[in-house]
C-alpha cells in the first residue's frame, strides 16, 4: 500500500500543503509579512487544488477529505501552540489530560516569532478551507455543493461585518474577514475555470 504522503505517484495535498505552511510563517524569511509570502502560498494552494480536480471521481473526493482533515488539524495545531491558554480548546484537552503535554510543546515554540496574520487569521482560513473541501468531498457531482460550502465562509464573513457596525459584541479584523472569505473564492475560481476548460469533465 502506498504512503497516504504520496497518491499515485505524486505529492499528495497532504506533504505540500505541510511544506508551504512554515514558508507562511515566515520561518525561513527575515520579513516574514511581506506580501511575497501570501502570494506564492496561495499559488502552491491553488496548484494543489487543480490537481485535486485533475483526477477520477473517487481519487479527487479522497484527496478532498486528506485534505479537509489537514487543514482542520493545522487550524488546531496554530491555535495550540501559539494562543492564550484561556480558550475554550485548552479546557477541553485538560478534560481529555492532554493539556500537559501540548505545554510542553508549546515550550518548544516559545521562541518562535511568528506574524499576528499566521496566528490569529490563518487558522480561520484553514478551518473555512476544512469545511469547504469536506462538504465539496460529501457533495460531489451536486450542482448545489457551492451553497452548502458557502455556509461557515459566509458566516465568518458576515460575522466580523456586524461585529463593525456593532450588532453583536466582539472586535472587527479585517484579516479574519478576509481569511474567512478567499479559501471559498479560491476554490470555487479554481472549480469554474477546470470546469471551463474541460468542460466534457463534470463531477
Amino acid at each position: 500500500m502506498q504512503s497516504f504522503l504520496y497518491m499515485e505517484g505524486e505529492e499528495s495535498p497532504w506533504f505540500a500543503l505541510r511544506c508551504s505552511l512554515p514558508s507562511l510563517a515566515g520561518a525561513q524569511s527575515p520579513h516574514p509579512q511581506r506580501p511575497g509570502l501570501l502570494v506564492n502560498t496561495s499559488k502552491k494552494i491553488i496548484s494543489i487544488l487543480f490537481s485535486i480536480m485533475d483526477k477520477s471521481k473517487t481519487s479527487r473526493k479522497l484527496k478532498m477529505y486528506a485534505m479537509a482533515v489537514l487543514s482542520l488539524f493545522c487550524g488546531g495545531c496554530i491555535y495550540f501552540l501559539f494562543r492564550s491558554e484561556s480558550l475554550l480548546m485548552f479546557k477541553w484537552a485538560e478534560s481529555l489530560q492532554l493539556k500537559e503535554s501540548i505545554l510542553r510543546i508549546r515550550l518548544q515554540f516559545a521562541s518562535f516569532q511568528a506574524p499576528d496574520f499566521f496566528i490569529y487569521a490563518l487558522p480561520d482560513g484553514l478551518w473555512s478551507l476544512s469545511y469547504i473541501l469536506f462538504i465539496e468531498a460529501l457533495w460531489l457531482g451536486d450542482k448545489k455543493s457551492w451553497i452548502y460550502a458557502s455556509v461557515v465562509p459566509a458566516l465568518g464573513f458576515l460575522s466580523e461585518f456586524f461585529q463593525l457596525l456593532g450588532v453583536i459584541q466582539g472586535t472587527f479584523d479585517k484579516l479574519d474577514a478576509i481569511f474567512y472569505i478567499t479559501p471559498f473564492i479560491i476554490f470555487y475560481g479554481v472549480k469554474l475555470y477546470y470546469l471551463r476548460e474541460k468542460p466534457s469533465e463534470k463531477d
